[in-house]
């Protein structure tokens, strides 16, 4: 089954482990869809174990790529940038971690043949901060000058960082990535010249 980083509690998050952070709950900024997640994980644990089935959690921390909606940040700031539109940001001090929606769908497909049980994050162990990828896609596009870092406020509940702990994908499933950061940034942006018909 697919979950979600939000499951976590973002008022103690940082470097995220499925098997000691704190979950999100009533006291802390609880979303519907994040009550949902926790429930839906918690109700397959228990029907798995009362069946004697094996299941799987894939917990999904930050992901891009084609198909994304328009409005996420990568695509949101390659859109801009190739529409020579300004990029409207916050600061972008924020540290994530980006995964490419291939390698998500790659990890699923391994958890899934393998024989791990509970919830397992699927992410990179690749940081950086936000300012630093908006940077990036900004070099590649040719319009680093469009992006205006500061412009939006930054939401009071936003964690400064916010990263999953891959030890249980990278050394229980023995999963890596196979598109680096970069590669995966290539590959978004060529995909929304080809929607936006942008030139190259």
């Amino acid at each position: 089954m697919a979950g979600s980083c939000v499951e976590y509690d973002w008022s103690k998050a940082s470097v995220c482990s499925e098997t000691s952070s704190p979950m999100a709950d009533e006291s802390t900024a609880l979303t519907p869809y994040a009550a949902s997640k926790i429930a839906l994980q918690k109700a397959v644990a228990q029907f798995a174990r009362e069946e004697q089935l094996s299941s799987a959690w894939g917990r999904i921390f930050f992901q891009f790529g084609p198909h994304e909606h328009p409005d996420r940040l990568v695509p949101a700031v390659i859109r801009h940038l190739l529409k020579n539109q300004e990029a409207l940001c916050t600061h972008g001090r924020q540290i994530r971690s980006f995964l490419h929606v291939a390698d998500v769908g790659a990890a699923f497909a391994q958890l899934l043949d393998s024989d791990i049980q509970g919830p397992v994050n699927i992410g990179s162990d690749e940081r950086i901060a936000l300012a630093d990828l908006i940077g990036c896609i900004a070099r590649k596009i040719g319009r680093p000058e469009l992006v205006r870092l500061g412009a939006r406020s930054t939401p009071s509940d936003e964690p400064p960082l916010l990263v999953p702990d891959v030890h249980r994908l990278r050394d229980e499933l023995q999963w890596r990535p196979r598109l680096s950061l970069n590669e995966g940034i290539d590959d978004a942006i060529a995909w929304w010249r080809g929607q936006l018909g942008a030139p190259a």
